[in-house]
């Protein structure tokens, strides 16, 4: 399902900022030293579009992330993120985009030939930490997060839509560098994601679980210390069980398989050695007919590596 797959969106795209200068480089996989530390905030806006006859169907996300990584080692970091989201979803004759900007919580709504709804708020946080396990392999780390809702309604309601996940998320990302050139690298990632961890997991509640195993990768030229540019790929294989009970059966657990693809092009500009800013804009190309889906993306982060 698309909605379930933001969250997803939003981790690899922000990981490629969670980085240590090297040689005018900024390498995914490294760490930051023993008092070096981070902040970052990352904007990602999810918006997708659907002709539908004369209507036209569009459900746009935008999660803004304010995130904190500190080193107590040059082994072990540790982090700690809030994450906002605003969620939009429309059918209508006209087609409006980037009505997430605008924050609203109008629940849902049937008015002037449109339906939908709209909603956002604080949704979780994540707690988070990354090691480099192996001494000799400097550009290989392992970084888990665990996601912990803040609400219990966030998946929706018959007054409001969905939000985020109702229940815990577990996120394990595999990151590896390679220097190519002395112009050029290579980014490997490699993760397993389980989300919404709750009752129906268990067999216990009604409710809706997923779990996927995408891999990334990302091709970096490096004109000079200030400017990059790299272009980026992702295939995601996702599963998804939907819990739910059966009269005279009780509950029964359906899996469906719902995988997606995304490329994209991505820019890094240093505003100094301590400030990094960053666009990105991808695009789903595996997407079902007549639907169009992109995201819009920037962040900026001040560090500090000791």
């Amino acid at each position: 399902m698309i909605t379930r797959s933001i969250l997803l969106l939003f981790i690899f795209m922000s990981s490629t900022l969670f980085a240590q200068q090297e040689g005018g480089r900024y390498l995914p996989s490294k760490l930051y030293d023993r008092g070096g530390y981070e902040v970052h905030l990352f904007n990602n806006y999810f918006t997708q579009g659907q002709a539908l006859g004369r209507l036209n169907s569009r459900y746009d996300f935008f999660t803004s992330d304010l995130q904190f990584l500190y080193g107590l080692s040059t082994k072990l970091n540790i982090g700690l993120d809030i994450k906002l989201r605003s969620v939009a979803q429309t059918l209508a004759a006209k087609d409006p985009t980037f009505r997430a900007l605008k924050w609203s919580n109008k629940g849902r709504f049937n008015t002037s030939g449109a339906t939908g709804y709209a909603r956002s708020g604080w949704t979780a946080i994540g707690l988070r930490w990354k090691l480099a396990p192996i001494a000799s392999i400097p550009n290989f780390s392992i970084q888990q997060t665990v996601y912990i809702p803040t609400k219990s309604d966030l998946e929706g309601s018959s007054t409001n839509g969905f939000l985020d996940w109702s229940w815990y998320s577990f996120h394990t990302q595999l990151y590896y560098d390679h220097n190519v050139s002395s112009k050029v690298s290579l980014f490997v990632e490699s993760d397993l994601i389980i989300e919404n961890i709750g009752k129906a997991m268990f067999g216990k509640a009604v409710g809706y679980y997923q779990y996927s195993t995408p891999v990334s990768i990302i091709l970096s030229y490096f004109p000079n210390s200030t400017h990059t540019i790299y272009w980026l790929i992702n295939a995601a294989p996702q599963w998804g069980t939907s819990v739910q009970e059966v009269e005279e059966r009780g509950i029964v657990s359906t899996t469906g398989y719902s995988p997606y693809n995304q490329y994209g092009l991505g820019y890094k500009y240093a505003l100094s050695h301590r400030i990094l800013a960053e666009v990105i804009w991808t695009r789903f190309f595996n997407s079902t007919v007549n639907t169009k889906i992109y995201t819009y993306n920037f962040g900026i982060r001040y560090f500090v590596n000791k």
